[in-house]
């Protein structure tokens, strides 16, 4: 069987195979919704299995009342790297499902025909997963959340899975009052942070430690400069603001705080310099004037000389 046709015996509620394999290429997330969505469908609950367990060794273990359709009204899953040990295929009403990146040539052999192949999840694939669930918010902001996540599905299915709650016209403001609150922070490297904090401390001893180290920046070029500009935004809120305080930023109060600490460094002339830097990136990209490869470069160039 393949992919498609799985996805349409799932979609009807009719699966002909109790039994399936679920072979993936790069990442088991793909095999696990798909054993979600057949859980819902056939209203069976899930079984994850420490060890494989036949339908013989089933029976001598338990009881079961003779008009009992199946064993068990149950999807038993089992999750292993190397599929290479041999079970028995499952009876008709018993649903067992192995997830696994590699099978040996016996049994990929004796099972052929109970395998699904899940391919590598490429990124335009994560992309419209995004696109579809943020329908209503700015596709711009969606591309600074793959980017700052480097694309990792797990992370993203996890931010995207609150947003689905909300109706389209609702998701657009949930997910800016998220980014301005700083919800998604954890989801961008170590290393943006330490970068973007050491800037705007004046940190130039941390700035040249991590540019030397440029093998830890797992973010996207487009990713820094963005959260570069909403954390600049952030300090120019509270350094230039008469009596600043959280309730008139609209900075949670320990935000505020931290936010504060990184105040004082660059003059007024400064931190406007900065924020029109930030916001010329777009336009410079576009025009051809200013390469992705070197945003970096030039972002820490221009700062550094201030």
């Amino acid at each position: 069987m393949d992919l498609k046709q799985l996805k349409e015996e799932i979609q009807i509620g009719n699966l002909s195979l109790p039994f399936m394999i679920f072979k993936y290429d790069d990442i088991d997330f793909l095999p696990f919704q798909y054993v979600t969505e057949i859980s819902i469908k056939t209203q069976r609950k899930l079984t994850y299995l420490d060890e494989l367990i036949s339908n013989d060794q089933k029976q001598e273990l338990f009881f079961f009342p003779n008009n009992l359709k199946g064993v068990l009204e149950e999807i038993r899953v089992f999750k292993t790297d190397i599929f290479d040990v041999d079970c028995n295929i499952p009876e008709k009403d018993d649903y067992l499902i192995i997830i696994c990146k590699e099978i040996s040539k016996e049994l990929e052999t004796k099972y052929k025909e109970n395998i699904i192949s899940f391919p590598k999840l490429e990124e335009w694939q994560i992309k419209d997963f995004v696109y579809s669930i943020g329908e209503g918010i700015e596709t711009s902001k969606l591309d600074y959340l793959l980017n700052i996540s480097n694309n990792n599905i797990y992370r993203l299915y996890f931010e995207m899975s609150k947003l689905a709650l909300f109706s389209n016209t609702e998701k657009k403001y949930v997910f800016d009052d998220c980014l301005d609150n700083g919800v998604y922070d954890d989801l961008c490297s170590y290393s943006v942070f330490n970068l973007t904090n050491a800037i705007l401390k004046k940190d130039k001893k941390t700035i040249l430690s991590i540019y030397k180290d440029i093998t830890k920046f797992d973010c996207d070029p487009m990713g820094f400069p963005i959260l570069m500009y909403q954390n600049l935004r952030k300090v120019i809120k509270v350094q230039l603001s008469k009596n600043p305080n959280p309730q008139n930023t609209g900075i949670p109060e320990k935000q505020f705080w931290a936010i504060k600490y990184s105040c004082g460094y660059y003059t007024k002339e400064q931190l406007l310099y900065m924020f029109e830097l930030l916001t010329s990136i777009d336009k410079k990209l576009k025009t051809g004037n200013l390469p992705t490869s070197l945003i970096l470069d030039y972002i820490l160039l221009k700062i550094l000389s201030i």
